[in-house]
């Protein structure tokens, strides 16, 4: 057996003894799939494939076979750099842009965990993020694939004036998966702090508008990230609830029970001033607001009277989002309440997000909340 269909199948035990020579479809790879298999047959190759070439494949019998063809001519390019500062530190005084509901702002959050985590990504290629592109000089964007954030205490917790500092670190798989991990932690109380991880690569417009994103990775002469030999556990959860092959996730001290079923659901009009970004994609920090608007929509709706508005009774404790597609300008989003659960004075919602226009999922939204005291 050739040792790249040995890779493929190590990495993949479920496409043992299948006919590679199925387009991709039919296989059920989808691309982050590729991803995955591409940095480990770029490592087994010893060189990279290009991406003209890649763009060519549709099955893995044409991979292998490519893969057989240049064994051995190429360098060797993939190394660790044990020497490479992925990290920095930052202080902030907790101010009104910072906060929303007298707590800290879970929008602010995720806009600046996003924009540190673009600046060290930036820093290690050595590029602006304007001049980034693949080999064919297409403009590249981060997509993000997950964001999940662990606080010790709630959002809520945090106060105005209250001193905190962030620091992060970034490593990646290969050239074309980013995974960094940054920590907010309260200056003036022990045990208060936010840990957020978060996984990006990088796409082009395959055509006209936004439902067409294609996987690339950038043309760069040195790329000075930390390269891990292997991808860690938190990809490979994120490839399992994609795939569907796992059914659970513990988050916030909790067990959410992934499920299909839906309890309700509404239409939400993207608002472009507030939900695009500067190159007119759905945000990636618009997805948890816009699934926490409908989600209080819904539970406000079906409130007794007198009822503390569901903004004011909970506060985000632990969340993770699995992104999955990205829509245009023009496109309705619906979402949809999958599960929710009360236990403990926390409750635990999963939920999703999917383009109107044709079904497409967009992303699961997993939430746990504390309520408030």
């Amino acid at each position: 057996m050739s040792r790249f269909r040995k890779l493929i199948e190590q990495a993949q035990p479920d496409l043992v003894g299948q006919d590679l020579s199925r387009p991709f479809e039919e296989l059920g790879v989808d691309s982050f799939d590729l991803m995955n298999l591409r940095v480990g047959l770029e490592r087994e190759l010893g060189e990279e494939i290009s991406d003209t070439q890649w763009t060519e494949f549709t099955s893995l019998a044409q991979i292998v076979s490519y893969c057989e063809s240049r064994d051995g001519d190429g360098p060797t390019l993939y190394g660790i750099n044990q020497d490479t500062e992925d990290g920095y530190v930052r202080r902030f005084e907790l101010n009104m842009p910072q906060m929303a509901i007298e707590s800290l702002s879970e929008s602010w959050l995720f806009k600046e965990i996003g924009a540190s985590h673009w600046e060290l990504l930036c820093a290690g290629l050595g590029q602006r993020s304007a001049a980034l592109a693949d080999e064919m000089g297409n403009r590249l964007y981060a997509t993000f694939a997950r964001v999940r954030h662990d606080a010790t205490q709630p959002l809520s917790s945090f106060e105005e004036a209250e001193d905190v500092r962030l620091s992060g670190e970034i490593s990646r798989f290969g050239g074309g998966m980013y995974i960094s991990r940054f920590e907010l932690e309260s200056l003036a109380a022990q045990d208060k702090r936010i840990v957020s991880q978060m996984i990006t690569s990088f796409s082009r417009r395959g055509g006209e508008g936004n439902t067409n994103l294609v996987k690339s990775q950038p043309q760069v002469a040195e790329n000075s990230i930390t390269d891990l030999a292997q991808p860690p556990q938190f990809v490979e959860e994120y490839r399992r609830i994609k795939k569907g092959t796992q059914d659970t996730l513990g988050l916030g001290g909790m067990t959410l029970q992934l499920t299909d079923a839906i309890e309700t659901e509404f239409e939400y009009e993207l608002n472009p001033y507030h939900d695009l970004n500067g190159v007119g994609l759905l945000y990636f920090a618009a997805y948890p607001i816009i699934a926490d608007t409908c989600e209080a929509q819904h539970f406000n709706a079906h409130a007794a009277s007198g009822d503390t508005r569901w903004e004011l009774r909970w506060s985000t404790l632990a969340r993770d989002i699995m992104y999955y597609a990205n829509c245009d300008i023009t496109d309705t989003i619906v979402y949809r309440l999958h599960s929710h659960r009360i236990e403990g004075g926390r409750l635990a919602t999963t939920a999703s997000l999917s383009r109107k226009s044709d079904g497409a999922l967009m992303a699961k939204v997993f939430v746990v909340k504390a309520e408030r005291l």
